[in-house]
């Protein structure tokens, strides 16, 4: 059959194979197949063979089978894994490939289908009957399955491939899965340009990145953020965080470019600075993927900008120095968009740079378009030509440069002048003014002289750099001047007048000299009306003086003239009679000053001093009188202007400023002085004046300068030019001003201005208010300010412009009335501080402010009521007020308020909130009351805290003079408060159209005039004793009390816990484990274990008694469970003993010195039978130690009898121990040892009890005194101090009956203790044999019990009862003091809790550790008076005989004997032994090895850390910037130093390089061209010899008879006197009275010497000199011309001379930068050849005092004085403990050396921060010299004293044994080498000295040999005699270095070699503390590392600590004896 099979018959066949591949059956050779078509049985022919040659042929019934349908394969392609999952990303296409192989012959149909499931892992099981249906999969029934892109979302899916099979006999079904993940796919960033492009500077160009990409997204962008990066440096985007200078805009903040967000971004022409590499980064997001993509940019340069230099002053190629130097850079091609960068530099004629000071000599610096230099800053420099070059760089990153070149010219050299006479009175004396010396290379030199006077300067210009106005006296060619009166000088100053001598060249440059002369008034020496006629008579009349000199035009003296009668008119204060009042006078002098006219600058000059002089006496000008004199000022000032336009210079221009400023401030107040006749017309000509005037001195200015502000008396003027784009930063910058001014200028206003035009701004200032005749004259109380701003148009043209936003703040003036005083204070039932007021308003009341004035910095919390009633009713309102943060509202009408003031502790009642709070009665007024609450800051009500100020304000304007007031165009600004007032004005541009009607020259822009009204809300009422019952309770009574009943409730638990373990542990006596159970009789030893520190021992402790009849066994003395002979404790044992002892009369006890403490002091014993009731005592008072007393550990003690007297000292250790553990309530808590009833848990309770009595007392005092101010808080707390005292003391009572009840209250009875008071008779202890001592001590405790009760009941005990009522005691105490402490808290402030909290930690404190500490010491010590015995130490009481505790386990007779036994053998072994004596020295040893290892790790990391202490001060970067400086110093007072020989040539290096260096004309008392600051005065002082006559030699000496006949030498300084006495102007004019001691009148000669105890030597090259000297100082903060012109004087009166020795300049400098002083030195020396030899020297040193020390510096301070003490009290130790020893020991003696050279440095150092008087720099400089050098030696012996901790290798150790060994030969030799030094030394001192100067003396010829010793042979050329120096070089070589050199070498290692073995064989103890240090380290590491240390010590640790022995030689074996280290030492060698 077909797909059947096959078979049937049995036999041999062959099978044929059918059809369909079916098994068919057996077939013939020539036979048919069989076709199966069937199940079942069909016929089928056989061929049946036999072997070879037999067959048949037959026929049978074959069985056909069908075969079934198979699934053979069913899989899809994926991953061999067990979870196998395939990959992919949602952007990307999926194809799913499935295998599918049947067998199956019938096969009808095939279904295969694909499902998807989504699955959270891949072991979780989907829902099988909810698949996905993705609508983009569709294909799902082919074995192959297509997955579109962006069809699944992101997650892991299941794909299930199911098939079924259907046949003709049934359905197959399959299937199989496979997991598939979407993941997430990366971001793609891409900028468009690649990585790197180049663009151009004036490019518009894009940052394109919208290409970039999300692969997961159908729309790439969709969801991406972008974000831009820009840095310089591409290192930045290392950390995301951009560096300094790297951002690649000027408006980046951070490493995010400007515009940091969207895909593309446009990059505008010229954003980014050409000629520089930018690197851009595109970072793009989206959920949590990020990607990012760079491109570097390099943007190429712009075009090269065109520069043009302008000059604005002093402009011709000679520069004049004594004018200012300006000029003016700009680019004339440069974009405004961006500013360009301006250096500017000076360069000298060969185009070197020259050093220049920028910051100080420039008022614009060197990097700006402008360049302002100071006048007078070439004078130093002059005579010589420079270039100042100008480089600028453009934003686009090229550069360009321009120069100006000049030439300075020099101005005349100064000389001498002089004004004769010196004094005089004025029209009656004539003065000469005569000059010399004046030079110059441009003639002719032209003289001006000026009589300056102060009253011109009352005015002043801050830009001016010398105020020399005044009126002129002579102005010609000759140097001497006609005889001329002169004015009066200046009344305050005695009438002295300045005369400034101006000498020009004929170029303009000026040489200026000061005199000073004394020219009284006339009317003092004559009556007023003569003299005011007289004058009168001068000014007046035809034959006047002053009608000649109008008639020949005299001009300059008609000025002259009338300004030295104003002079006289002004000095005359009485109201003369004469024909014409003196304001008539002054009418009359006013009018002919008009007739002055203007036409140059001298005439302007003398009408401008005539003006301000004649105007000075206000109340004497009249009306007209200011007319006359502001017409004549405002023609002075347009004159100026003309002058100022052509060629006048800023100096000059501003100098004749001032004097107008002074007379138009005269004038104004003149005008002003009558408020009810106001010159009107004056005051507004006044400011037309004024604004003349700011526009001269603003046409000096350029943009960049300082604020330049023109002083007058009352008002002032602010000048300031900036750029445009500068204005509003500029301004905004200004914090430290009285009224500001805040112009905001927005851009794009103002377009017809450049944005680098110059704005000039104006701003005015008027105390008083100008305008008193216009409106709210009265309520303007704040100052008047005004401003007015104007700029410059491209071709020049000036406009006036208005900032869009203009805020002034303008300061208030009536300050005192504008506050008044709250009163405030806490009230008994509110614990807060409360104040309050209340005031009246109407219905028409504007807006309320009100500020809290207070220093404290505090919250207030202000309520706002209405009405006073303020206790029944609720706030409208409050405020929260802060010292830092403004006012906020809340409440139901918070929302009303709208408050413009920000400013703290403001809040403002708007005029809306007080309309809303009207009553509706129709009342007019109604009150308001304020209360303010805060936290507790007083204790009692004052008013001297919080100030209120209540106040109304509004801002006023005024456009120009010519209009009104007006209010509301300006409002006021959130800085108001009560001081000042902040107004804001925006104006409203003009529009264009009204722009362009404005005429070509438009009129002048009238000034802005600002003010504020404010108005003080009058009558507030203090509501002080309004407080509120809400406020909330003082909680520090509170917290403390709940405080202690924490910390009580925690040691509660603590010592329950400790009192069970001392019941169980201590308490009960312990009864020993080796009593032998055979004994009989039992003994109670109790041992009272010290308390010293360290006093308890760890050991195992051993006893024996020893009795008149036999000796006990040795018993070991331990616990079973806790640790014994703790320090304190006491310990009680029951020892047994075989028979009785006896009398016991000793006690031998020893310790196993085991354990880590074994160290015991034992105090005493106590030995007591039980049974006979015996006791006997024993006094120990012995440590039983290895290392203390005399070393041993085992003592025998031999009984005290209870009568003999004990030592003092004894019983006091003894006693006051004991009081100290019993009595002291509170220590006793925490004592290791509690004994008796009184356990801790009652001293604890005891202890809270008493405390929070004390506490409540302490409150009561406190509440006692409240009511008493106290003024003093230090005062205060003595007080709280002296309550506390008070408070421990009453607390004393409650304490003892408290401790009482609780420590002698009996124990409560129990049902066991009476049973054991009343045993029956039948008790089985009672019955029977007593065989041992456990049978014995039953039967006496049966019997003794009752005996010991009865004697306790003779003891003082109370009821059992009693503990109890101690508790309740307790428990009332604590809780009525709680009770109590909170409720008189509540009524107390904070304050006053803090100083209640403060009483009671002092009372705590003083309880604890004063009071009862100082009462057990002192009854200790008072106990001891009397002999003490043994019995009156207190011992243990019998009740432990009831407290035995016996074993209850009862042992049989062969238990007792093996017990017995085993007891006999333990007391046989070592363990039972006292220690041998080798075994205690091998401890010793150990012990001594320990004790020094630790002795050696404290000294040396002491030693470490004092040297690293020590190396930090004395190395510190001080010393590198005292060098420095004194290198600085040295350079500038060296210049030209060696060129002075003479004594002339001194005057010139101090006229030359001395008086530069001091007189710093841009920073006066600074040394020149530094920082350096001039203390006091410099001083020159001169030492010289009395003038006596010396003989050179004997008078009969035959040399002065026949050589010489007549000698005369000069004195020798030392030996002969020295000159002391006072001359006046000469040496041959003796004075006659005492110079006064004002510095100023010392001038040369008058001789000062040493004012103070500290004293001080200058050193010379020749000479030590003392402090004395005749002294001439000078003044740094005057001219050099004044220097120059003392010097002279000095130089003409001959002050050096032939007696001079010494001339000496000193003086001190100071530089805050490093905070240096320096003293520098000059000395002059005169030498006996006639030449002069000078030293400099100059020292820098620092003080502390001068300097704020930083906590570091503190901290090292306090370590170093600490360390000091510490050394003086190791040190004295040391020598206490040595005595005669410690001066053999080399290193005691560097210790010594060390630690008394720190003494000293230390205290020398404090006297120096503390001295008592002043003290010269000078002095200060020679102690700081001191102080290095003893700091030297410190450090010198501290790294010396290393060498001693360095012993314990062997190398050190051989070293210093070598040279001691060497000593002797040492020293041999060294003597040998010291004769032929001398020798070599004086022969060549001999030989070559007067020739060579290494051998000119003998320290020299010592200092060359010693250099040839050491090999350094210098100058050896020997020029005067080359033989014999060949000769002694060669000889010195062969004797010295080759001879005994050599020697020197060879005892030193023939040393050596012989101490090698001796060395090594020594012991070491530093070598075996090293060895034990490393073995214990080697132990340790072991540990850690988990190894098995090994045995023996590494070789290279023995080499290194011990050295190695001789080889091969055994001489040095065997038993050796030694000298070591002092003592004999014996000592084998193996």
């Amino acid at each position: 059959l077909p797909g059947g099979r096959g078979t049937g018959g049995s036999g041999s066949a062959e099978r044929v194979a059918a059809p369909g591949g079916q098994s068919a059956a057996p077939q013939p050779a020539a036979g048919e197949p069989v076709n199966c078509t069937r199940s079942g049985l069909t016929p089928a022919v056989l061929k049946v063979t036999v072997n070879t040659y037999a067959s048949k042929v037959m026929e049978s019934l074959v069985s056909c089978q069908k075969k079934p349908c198979f699934i053979e394969r069913l899989r899809i392609q994926k991953p061999d894994l067990v979870y196998p999952i395939i990959r992919t990303k949602k952007g990307l296409q999926l194809s799913l490939y499935a295998k599918l192989q049947v067998n199956c012959t019938d096969l009808v149909r095939t279904e295969a289908i694909w499902k998807i499931y989504g699955v959270q892992n891949v072991t979780t099981i989907p829902d099988w009957t909810k698949p996905l249906n993705p609508p983009l999969i569709w294909r799902r029934q082919m074995l192959i399955l297509p997955i579109p892109s962006f069809s699944l979302d992101y997650g892991l899916y299941l794909f299930n491939f199911s098939v079924k099979i259907i046949a003709s006999e049934g359905v197959l079904e399959g299937s199989d899965t496979v997991f598939v993940q979407v993941e997430k796919s990366d971001l793609v960033a891409v900028i468009a340009g690649g990585t790197f492009r180049t663009v151009g500077f004036s490019d518009h160009w894009t940052l394109d990145g919208s290409t970039s990409s999300d692969p997961d997204s159908v729309d790439r962008l969709e969801g991406l953020t972008f974000t831009w990066y820009c840095t310089k440096r591409v290192s930045d985007y290392a950390n995301m965080t951009v560096s300094t200078n790297g951002t690649c805009h000027p408006n980046q903040v951070d490493l995010k470019w400007i515009k940091f967000s969207g895909p593309t971004q446009t990059v505008l022409p010229e954003t980014l600075q050409g000629n520089t590499v930018y690197h851009f980064r595109l970072v793009i997001q989206k959920d949590n993927r990020k990607s990012y993509a760079d491109q570097t940019v390099s943007v190429r340069p712009g075009s090269p900008p065109v520069l043009n230099v302008i000059c604005i002053e002093n402009c011709g190629k000679i520069l004049i120095p004594t004018d200012r130097f300006t000029l003016s850079g700009k680019c004339l091609n440069c974009r405004m968009t961006s500013r360009p960068v301006y250096h500017w530099s000076l360069f000298s004629a060969s185009f070197t740079e020259v050093k220049f000071d920028w910051a100080s000599k420039t008022s614009t610096g060197k990097s700006s378009a402008y360049l302002s230099i100071h006048a007078l800053t070439f004078m130093n420099i002059a005579d010589r030509s420079y270039t100042l070059l100008l480089k600028i760089t453009t934003w686009g990153g090229r550069s360009s440069t321009s120069r100006h070149s000049f030439y300075v010219n020099s101005p005349p050299r100064i000389g001498k002048c002089t004004v004769s006479p010196t004094s005089g009175v004025a029209f009656l004396t004539k003065f000469i003014v005569q000059c010399s010396g004046f030079s110059d290379k441009n003639l002719p030199l032209t003289y001006k002289v000026i009589a300056a006077s102060d009253l011109l300067k009352s005015s002043r210009i801050t830009s001016l750099e010398e105020n020399t106005l005044g009126t002129i006296v002579y102005f010609g060619y000759q140097p001497k001047t006609p005889p001329s009166f002169l004015p009066i000088g200046v009344p305050s100053k005695k009438y002295t007048l300045t005369i400034y001598v101006q000498v020009y060249d004929s170029l303009g440059a000026f040489s200026q000299v000061t005199l000073h002369t004394t020219v009284q008034d006339p009317a003092k020496s004559r009556p007023t009306d003569i003299m005011l006629n007289e004058l009168l008579a001068l000014t007046s009349g035809s034959s006047a003086p002053m009608t000649a000199l109008l008639q020949i035009r005299d001009y300059l003296n008609v000025g002259y003239l009338v300004y030295m009668v104003a002079s006289i008119l002004n000095d005359i204060k009485t109201a003369p009679t004469i024909q014409v009042s003196k304001a008539e006078f002054r009418e009359s002098l006013l009018n002919q000053s008009l007739s002055i006219p203007t036409a140059n600058v001298m005439e302007v000059n003398q009408v401008v001093a005539c003006i301000s002089e004649l105007t000075q006496e206000v109340t004497e000008v009249n009306r007209a009188s200011q007319q006359l004199a502001i017409q004549k000022l405002k023609e002075v000032s347009e004159a100026l202007k003309g002058f100022r336009d052509k060629s006048l210079g800023s100096e000059q221009a501003e100098l004749l400023s001032t004097g107008i400023l002074t007379g138009l401030s005269n004038v104004l107040k003149a005008s002003l002085l009558d408020l009810s006749n106001v010159n009107v017309h004056a005051v507004k000509q006044t400011f037309s004046v004024m604004e003349t005037l700011a526009e001269i001195v603003l046409q000096g200015k350029v943009p960049g300068e300082n604020e330049t502000v023109m002083e007058a008396k009352s008002w002032n003027i602010n000048l300031k030019k900036d750029e445009k784009w500068d204005v509003t930063n500029t301004f905004s910058a200004k914090k430290d001003c009285k009224n500001c001014f805040y112009p905001t200028l927005k851009q794009g206003d103002h377009s017809e201005l450049p944005i680098d035009a110059v704005i000039s701004t104006v701003f005015y200032e008027f105390e008083e208010n100008p305008f008193p005749w216009l409106a709210y004259r009265s309520d303007i109380v704040t100052t008047v300010t005004g401003f007015k701003m104007t700029g410059t148009k491209v071709n020049g043209d000036i406009i006036g412009i208005m900032p869009a936003i203009a805020e002034v703040i303008i300061a208030r003036k009536d300050k005192k009335s504008a506050t008044f005083k709250l009163t405030i204070g806490p009230d008994k039932t509110l614990p807060k501080t409360t104040g309050g007021f209340s005031f009246a308003v109407d219905r028409n009341s504007k807006d309320v402010f009100i500020q809290i004035l207070t220093k404290l910095k505090v919250s207030f919390k202000v309520f706002i009521y209405l009405g006073v009633n303020v206790t029944h009713t609720s706030p409208i309102v409050s405020f929260f007020a802060s010292h830092n943060e403004p006012a906020v509202a809340s409440g139901n009408k918070s929302n009303n308020i709208d408050c413009a003031i920000k400013a703290p502790y403001v809040f403002c009642l708007p005029q809306s909130l007080l309309r809303a709070t009207a009553p509706g009665s129709g009342t007019d007024k109604w009150n308001i009351s304020i209360i303010l609450q805060s936290q507790s800051i007083v204790r009692y009500r004052n008013n001297r805290l919080v100030s209120i100020s209540l106040f109304n304000a509004a801002c006023l304007d005024l456009d120009g003079v010519q209009s009104q007031w007006k209010e509301g165009t300006c409002v006021l600004g959130p800085l108001t408060s009560w001081q000042r007032i902040h107004c804001i004005c925006k104006v409203k541009q003009r529009t264009k159209r009204t722009a362009s009607r404005t005429i070509p020259s438009p009129p002048k822009f009238n000034i802005k005039f600002l003010a504020s009204k404010v108005f003080v809300i009058p009558n507030p009422v203090d509501l002080e004793k309004s407080l509120f019952a809400k406020i909330h309770k003082n909680a520090v009574t509170l917290l403390t009390v709940l405080f202690i009943f924490l910390v009580y409730f925690l040691l509660a638990l603590w010592a329950l816990r400790k009192d069970r373990t001392d019941k169980v542990s201590r308490d009960k006596v312990i009864v020993l484990q080796d009593n032998d159970p055979f004994d009989k009789v039992c003994y109670l030893v109790t041992l009272y274990t010290g308390s010293r520190l360290g006093a308890g021992t760890t050991a195992d402790v051993f006893l024996q008694l020893i009795g008149q009849n036999g000796t006990s066994d040795v018993h070991h003395l331990l616990h079973p469970n806790y640790p014994s002979f703790i320090r304190g404790g006491i310990d009680t044992f029951l020892l047994t003993t075989k028979n009785d002892l006896g009398d016991i009369y000793s006690l031998r006890v020893w310790h196993n010195n085991g354990g880590s403490s074994p160290d015991w002091f034992l105090s005493r014993v106590k030995v007591e039978n039980m049974y006979t009731k015996e006791f006997w005592l024993f006094i120990c008072r012995k440590w039983l130690a290895l290392d203390k007393d005399d070393r041993l550990l085992e003592r025998s003690f031999v009984v005290t009898h209870p009568r003999v007297p004990l030592a003092k000292m004894d019983y006091f250790f003894i006693n006051i121990a004991n009081d100290l553990v019993d009595s002291h309530i509170w220590l006793s808590v925490f004592a290791q040892v509690v004994t008796g009833s009184f356990n801790r848990l009652q001293r604890l309770s005891c202890c809270l009890a008493v405390l929070l009595c004390t506490l409540l007392i302490n409150i009561m005092f406190f509440n006692a005194n409240k009511n008493k101010e106290v003024v003093s808080i230090h005062l205060r707390y003595l007080i709280s101090v002296i309550i506390g005292i008070e408070s421990a003391l009453v607390t004393i009572p409650v304490q003892m009956i408290i401790t009482a009840l609780f420590k002698y209250s009996q124990k409560e009875p129990s049902p066991r203790s009476a049973a054991q008071n009343h045993p029956k008779e039948s008790s089985p202890f009672m019955s029977g044999n007593l065989r041992n001592w456990k049978e014995r001590l039953q039967k006496w405790y049966l019997g003794a019990a009752n005996a010991i009760a009865a004697e306790e009941e003779n003891a003082i005990t109370f009821c059992w009862w009693c503990v109890y009522v101690s508790w309740i005691l307790v428990i009332v105490v604590a809780g009525v003091s709680s009770f109590f402490i909170v409720l008189y808290g509540l009524s107390y402030g904070y304050k006053t809790s803090l100083e209640w909290l403060l009483a009671s930690t002092t009372s705590f404190f003083e309880s604890v550790f004063l009071l009862q500490t100082l009462k057990i010491i002192l009854f200790s010590a008072l106990s001891t008076i009397y002999p003490k015995y043994c019995e009156n130490i207190p011992w243990s009481t019998r009740e432990n005989f009831l407290e035995i505790r016996l074993d209850e386990v009862t042992m049989d007779a062969d238990e007792m004997r093996e017990m017995h036994y085993e007891i006999i053998r333990l007391r046989g072994t070592k363990q039972y032994q006292p220690l041998e004596e080798d075994e205690m020295t091998i401890m010793r040893k150990r012990e001594k090895i320990k004790s020094k290892v630790f002795i050696f790790l404290k000294d040396i990391v002491s030693h470490f850390v004092f040297l690293t202490l020590v190396l930090n001060i004395a190395y510190s970067t001080e010393n590198t910037n005292s060098f420095y400086y004194n290198q600085v110093i040295h350079k500038q007072f060296s210049l030209k130093l060696s060129n002075v020989d003479k004594l002339e040539h001194i005057y010139l290096w101090v006229n030359n390089v001395f008086l530069p260096l001091i007189h710093n004309n841009h920073q006066p008392t600074f040394l020149s061209d530094s920082w350096s600051k001039i203390l006091g005065l410099p001083r020159m002082r001169q030492v010289r010899a009395k003038s006596t006559e010396k003989k050179c030699f004997h008078p009969h000496s035959f040399v002065n008879k026949f050589v010489i006949s007549k000698s005369h030498c000069l004195h020798k300084y030392g030996s002969d006197p020295e000159e002391r006495g006072d001359y006046v102007g000469s040496w041959t004019k003796v004075a006659n009275r005492s110079v006064t001691s004002d510095t100023g009148n010392y001038v040369g000669f008058t001789y000062q010497s040493n004012r103070n105890q500290w004293v001080y030597y200058s050193y010379g090259e020749l000479y030590t000199y003392g402090p004395g000297g005749y002294t001439f100082y000078f003044f740094p903060a005057e001219q050099r011309p004044n220097s120059t012109k003392r010097l002279d004087v000095l130089q003409n009166s001959n002050w050096l001379d032939e007696e001079t020795w010494a001339v000496i300049i000193e003086l001190t400098t100071f530089n805050p930068d490093v905070h240096l002083f320096c003293s520098i030195s000059v000395i002059f020396e005169v030498s006996h050849f006639g030449l002069i030899n000078t030293s400099l020297s100059v020292h820098s040193f620092t003080l502390p005092i001068f300097q704020q020390q930083s906590r570091t510096q503190i901290f090292v301070f306090i370590t170093v004085l600490a360390f000091l003490l510490i050394y003086i009290v190791d040190e004295i130790h040391i020598i206490r403990q040595e005595r005669t020893k410690y001066i053999k020991n080399v290193s005691n003696l560097i210790n010594f050396g060390l630690k008394s050279v720190f003494f000293f440095l230390f205290f020398l150092k404090f006297y120096l921060l503390n001295p008592n008087d002043f003290i010269p720099f000078h002095t200060v400089s020679h102690v700081d010299q001191t102080l290095r050098i003893i700091m030297g030696f410190l450090a010198f012996l501290i790294v010396l004293k290393t060498l001693r901790y360095s012993r314990f290798f062997y190398d050190v150790r051989l070293a210093q044994r070598s040279i001691l060994a060497a000593l002797p030969g040492i020293c041999s030799m060294a003597l040998v080498v010291a004769v032929y030094f001398f020798v070599y030394m004086a022969f060549g001192y001999l030989v070559f000295g007067q020739h060579e100067w290494n051998y000119n003396n003998m320290i020299h010829s010592a200092q060359t040999v010693f250099s040839y010793c050491v090999s350094a042979f210098k100058d050896t050329a020997f020029t005067s005699n080359r033989l014999l120096g060949g000769l002694f070089l060669a000889s010195f070589m062969l004797v010295m270095i080759c001879v005994l050199i050599n020697l020197f070498q060879a005892v030193i290692m023939s040393a050596y070699e012989d101490m090698k073995q001796p060395v090594y064989e020594e012991p070491s103890d530093e070598a075996e503390v090293i060895t034990f240090l490393v073995h214990k380290i080697r132990r340790i590491w072991y540990f850690i590392t988990c190894r098995t240390p090994s045995a023996s010590d590494p070789d290279l640790l023995n080499s290194v600590l011990y050295g190695q022995a001789q080889r091969y030689s055994h001489r040095h074996l065997g038993l050796k004896t030694k000298k070591i280290n002092g003592k004999k030492m014996v000592y084998l060698v193996i």
